[in-house]
């Protein structure tokens, strides 16, 4: 006669196998995990998007092929990890493209949060501050450079209520970036007319466009002494107004180097879960034609960010 306890011992250890394997299968399909089909649906979107949109058609070409060569080796035809893949595209553009702004990523996963730029809340206007500090020395905080016609004045109105100032502090530590029209407004104010500030292209262009300085109402002189704060968290449009000014000799740049995020760029969903932000111009800088694209802009006085705003104001103390 069978021993019922003993069968029901088997039951029991039959199905717990039985879930373990089942749980094992579903660790297996993690959501992080993509199988072969859209591993290869991902690269062949993302070397579309590149050929069609980069900037420079010849390097976009070339991006693309390599990726595509990935595929067409059968080096997609496995599934992989989100991250890897995400790891595997950012390697071939970073070893063809300099700019930060060129990015590749998984929009499932949750942002750094050390990036406090990205948490503090942005003021307006982009002006966070604007006051009069000791010895005549007028300090804009900038937190961004929005180009909206409401904005461009507020920051106009702004930077003429200071008649007085004798010296300038812009500080861009916490600024990422925006539209060159107000990095165009703020030279205006601290430039002759005419200078040229910045070249851009896009991939149909037959030459570059040029964008310069012009005369302004309320001018503060080539004279007047000028510092730009920056950091690591200083962006695009901010390292951009950094950089124009530093070139063409009309201030000092103090704080750490900035990010690198040189040419303007769009983003396209690729797949429904990553994103792929493509420059679609090229820009080259001041008189120098030069450019901060993966490298950033290196301050003339490096210290710390925490430290720039007492450096800056030490040497306006001194007469510097």
């Amino acid at each position: 006669m069978s021993n019922p306890i003993a069968i029901a011992r088997t039951v029991l250890i039959g199905l717990m196998l039985v879930l373990g394997i089942h749980a094992a299968s579903i660790s297996a399909m993690s959501p992080d995990s993509l199988d072969a089909e859209t591993h290869r649906q991902v690269l062949v979107e993302v070397a579309d998007v590149i050929r069609d949109h980069y900037a420079d058609p010849v390097v976009g070409q070339a991006i693309a092929d390599t990726i595509m060569a990935r595929v067409e080796q059968g080096r997609a035809d496995c599934s992989i990890d989100a991250k890897a893949l995400v790891a595997n595209v950012m390697g071939v553009i970073r070893s063809m493209v300099a700019d930060r702004h060129f990015d590749f990523s998984d929009r499932s996963t949750d942002k750094d949060d050390s990036d406090q730029s990205s948490h503090r809340k942005r003021s307006k206007h982009g002006l966070r501050s604007a006051r009069m500090l000791e010895g005549q020395t007028a300090y804009f905080e900038f937190d961004g450079f929005p180009g909206d016609e409401a904005s461009l004045k507020a920051v106009a109105k702004a930077i003429e209520e200071q008649p007085k100032m004798q010296a300038a502090i812009f500080d861009l530590r916490d600024n990422n970036g925006g539209a060159g029209d107000m990095v165009v407004l703020l030279c205006n104010h601290l430039l002759d007319a005419d200078l040229l500030l910045y070249t851009f292209a896009g991939r149909s262009d037959d030459a570059p466009t040029e964008v310069r300085s012009s005369a302004c109402e309320q001018h503060f002189g080539t004279a007047m002494p000028v510092y730009v704060l920056t950091s690591e968290h200083t962006l695009s449009a901010a390292e951009a107004f950094a950089y124009i000014l530093q070139d063409l000799g009309r201030a000092v740049v103090v704080g750490e180097r900035t990010a690198g995020m040189a040419n303007p760029s769009r983003t396209f969903t690729i797949s429904g879960r990553f994103d792929l932000t493509v420059p679609f111009l090229i820009i080259r800088y001041g008189k120098s034609g030069g450019t901060f694209a993966g490298v950033g802009v290196t301050p003339d006085i490096e210290v710390s960010a925490e430290s720039a705003l007492e450096t800056a104001l030490e040497r306006l103390g001194r007469g510097e």
